[in-house]
């Protein structure tokens, strides 16, 4: 069927010259048209295969995961092919421009696709000289914050055009940062001299129930954005059970060791998770349900495990029994605690402050009606500590709304507690941030009557209202001055006289707020990120894991096989329809072509034969 023109009667609305030249453009015999494995068309130049011969849709989404673009940034995507690069970027969200060389290539893809959805969604720079490129970019108003990506094969046929059309030469297929809008990409730590391997399989098993049960959704989206498989034990599809118990009695000595019972139990099933799965590593974070049986089995399995104890170490004393059993322990606290567990004899403890998710925690559009529910001048939201309700009872003059749970009802701050002290979810929580004047941050105590004067560890919401764009005062804590940059930033109160004071200054300049919110959203986004985080946690681990750092060198992965198949494009296509970080056995192999339709090719053919000279090997136990 010939789409032509469908897809031209569509180009021709944005770009009715380029529409014109490609009417005009006829295909050569240097240009092949065939048809892929799973029956979608694909194509070869002067020998050279644009696209997978199998599944080149499946082929376009594998290599659009890989990339480390922030979703909605404009990308530049240099070669068109048929379509499928471009339709994958699209679908990640991205607004999309395309460079293509050669003419004839999109001859080729509007005579063999329906691209009448994608051509809406584009801006195609063809047929004409790279030195109007410039030019092309400012008169739609693209010419700033554009990430650069190849097309790789595209690149190989035309690589001079390519180089011309912005002076960056970019080695690596379609899957590398070259310029982002906001920051600079991301890097490993200075001391830090081994790179974490792509497509680890890392098995997370989040907790019951609790406030770092999102941080546990944040960490898996991040890890899974850097490229590798997670394997998400969610524990909270198990907490009504767990929940149950305190239906079925109310001793407490009961409770108590049924729910000990039951977290040995959901503890076994993410044993049984990871000896079936075999994950490169096992991480967990606060509450997981890990028990110092299943860690000692761990051992036995012979995988890495890291623990994030994310809590106060004066409160939370648990750490005195666990930190020993996992291989790697990252804390939020540093000074006292460090030098307590060096006290114990525990070296493999990593200090990694806690961080926002950038997809979640971000300036969000209000309703009107939300507007009136969420705004105010002071709000806070966070549960009922003892230290709070002491400093808020001195707001009670002020335009203050509190949320969140574990608050008195009935004390005179019932009157601005919200929703009855429900637990506020975290989408509301992102709209608290966005909405209210100025958020305030105390960090939780349970004996001091307001603010205390030792804090150290700098709480979740710290960063998650600089990454919404909210203005936020805090108190001081002694890890803060590292992470942001007081009165820049971020600014703080020692007291309530001085938070009275610090709101009417900043209420009677909006600008000098705006501009701070700003500063802390931009310093968030650069440094302080689940993605940063979770890339420093892996580069401290397989820092000790020289298996780990040993990994990309296995010749069987799928990615180094396609490598060494060299020139022979049917060979790298068959070792391209795997995931690229899986380690491959003539098994698989042969089950995957078995599984295909149509005729066999040659490449298929020798690799099923093999098989069966394989199976004989093994059966008169030659091998």
């Amino acid at each position: 069927m010939d789409y032509l023109e469908g897809n031209l009667s569509v180009l021709r609305e944005s770009n009715p010259g380029l529409a014109d030249t490609i009417r005009d453009t006829e295909l050569t015999s240097d240009y092949q048209i065939f048809t892929a494995k799973n029956g979608l068309p694909t194509i070869k130049v002067r020998g050279i295969s644009l696209h997978s011969g199998y599944d080149p849709v499946k082929e376009a989404d594998r290599l659009a995961e890989n990339i480390q673009v922030d979703k909605g940034s404009p990308v530049l995507l240099k070669g068109f092919g048929l379509g499928y690069a471009a339709e994958a970027l699209i679908r990640k969200g991205h607004r999309l421009i395309i460079a293509e060389a050669d003419v004839i290539i999109l001859r080729a893809a509007f005579s063999s696709r329906d691209l009448t959805d994608l051509l809406n969604e584009i801006q195609i720079f063809a047929g004409e000289e790279p030195s109007r490129f410039d030019e092309f970019l400012r008169e739609r108003g693209l010419n700033e914050g554009l990430t650069e990506l190849n097309h790789n094969p595209s690149v190989k046929l035309n690589s001079e055009f390519y180089k011309k059309l912005s002076g960056i030469e970019i080695p690596t297929p379609f899957v590398e940062r070259v310029s982002v809008s906001q920051g600079q990409k991301d890097s490993a730590k200075p001391g830090r001299a081994v790179p974490v391997p792509k497509g680890l399989k890392i098995l997370l098993p989040s907790p019951l129930y609790g406030g770092s049960l999102p941080i546990a959704g944040y960490c898996r989206r991040a890890l899974e954005d850097l490229g590798h498989k997670v394997e998400y034990f969610d524990s909270s599809f198990y907490y009504p059970a767990y929940k149950s118990v305190e239906d079925i009695t109310a001793n407490e000595d009961h409770r108590s060791q049924l729910k000990s019972l039951y977290t040995m139990f959901v503890s076994e099933l993410v044993l049984a998770k990871a000896a079936e799965w075999k994950p490169d590593l096992v991480f967990g974070i606060a509450q997981s349900p890990f028990t110092t049986n299943t860690l000692a089995q761990f051992k036995q399995l012979k995988i890495p495990i890291a623990f994030w104890f994310m809590e106060d170490f004066r409160l939370f004393t648990y750490w005195k029994t666990f930190a020993p059993l996992y291989d790697y322990f990252f804390v939020i606290q540093r000074g006292e605690f460090s030098e307590k567990l060096s006290q114990l004899g525990i070296r493999n403890y990593h200090y990694l402050p806690l961080a926002a998710d950038p997809d979640f925690h971000k300036p969000v559009e209000l309703t009107p009606e939300e507007k009136a529910e969420y705004s105010s001048t002071f709000s806070f939201v966070g549960a009922g500590y003892y230290n709070r309700a002491q400093f808020f009872l001195q707001l009670l003059n002020e335009d203050f709304k509190i949320w969140g749970s574990d608050w008195n009802p009935l004390s005179p701050l019932g009157r601005v507690l919200q929703r009855k002290g429900e637990r506020i979810s975290p989408e509301d929580c992102v709209k608290i941030f966005n909405a209210a004047t100025i958020n305030i941050n105390l960090h939780s105590s349970s004996y001091h009557n307001g603010i205390n004067p030792n804090g150290d560890f700098v709480n979740p919401r710290t960063f998650e209202i600089a990454a919404c764009g909210g203005f936020q005062a805090v108190d001081p804590r002694s890890e803060l001055g590292e992470l942001f940059e007081v009165g820049r930033e971020i600014i703080t109160f020692s007291n309530v006289g001085e938070l009275r004071r610090k709101k009417d200054y900043y209420m009677e300049h909006p600008d000098e707020r705006e501009e701070i919110a700003k500063a802390g959203r931009q310093r968030a986004l650069a440094e302080h990120t689940y993605r940063h985080r979770m890339q420093e946690m892996l580069e401290v681990v397989v820092a000790g894991e020289p298996v780990l750092q040993r990994r990309d060198e296995n010749p069987n992965i799928a990615r180094n096989l396609a490598q060494a198949a060299g020139d022979d494009a049917e060979l790298k296509n068959l070792f391209g329809q795997f995931d690229q970080d899986e380690e491959l056995t003539i098994d698989k192999i042969a089950k995957y072509i078995r599984s295909g339709k149509g005729e066999l090719t040659q490449t298929e053919g020798v690799l099923l034969l093999m098989k069966e000279f394989y199976d004989w090997a093994r059966e008169k136990k030659v091998v």
